[in-house]
């Protein structure tokens, strides 16, 4: 009997299955996290007094440091990763790196977090990600995660 052709023949330069996302390293723009922290503590209370600061930041408004809003925020993302050390959170199983990507979105469309990027130049974005994957070839890959709907801006990128 002559072999079959088949579909799920793959060669040595294709991979069988994706490879695994190992963690995600956020980088944050310094003059943006200013100008967003400055926001928070001045323009967004005097402009919309009822607005409260975001369920997970736990310094007081008016009171927000850039540390302290990206403790909170590494904090906050890594209860739904495996964790995190400094601007890294990881390691990512694929139904963590589900987890965390709805994390980001629910971030990105906090009112409170829309109203202080809107203060920011239009078109920026205050972190940029970057996927490690086990493989070491793969390694460094921007995230290019999807614009939320207009008129929300983008946080994550």
């Amino acid at each position: 009997m002559a072999p079959r052709a088949s579909a799920d023949f793959v060669t040595t330069q294709e991979p069988a299955t994706e490879p695994r996302v190992y963690g995600m390293l956020l980088t944050w723009d310094p003059t943006l996290l200013a100008a967003f922290i400055n926001a928070a503590n001045t323009l967004v209370p005097v402009e919309q007094p009822g607005l409260q600061p975001s369920q997970w930041l736990t310094e007081p408004r008016g009171s927000l440091t850039a540390q302290g809003f990206v403790h909170d925020t590494m904090t906050y993302l890594a209860e739904s990763s495996g964790g995190y050390r400094g601007a890294i959170l990881s390691p990512l199983t694929p139904m963590q790196s589900n987890r965390l990507s709805r994390r980001m979105g629910q971030i990105e469309m906090d009112r409170f977090v829309q109203a202080c990027a809107k203060k920011l130049p239009e078109g920026s974005c205050l972190v940029s990600g970057t996927l490690f994957f086990q493989d070491p070839n793969t390694d460094g890959v921007p995230t290019n995660l999807p614009s939320p709907p207009p008129p929300h801006r983008q946080i994550f990128v």
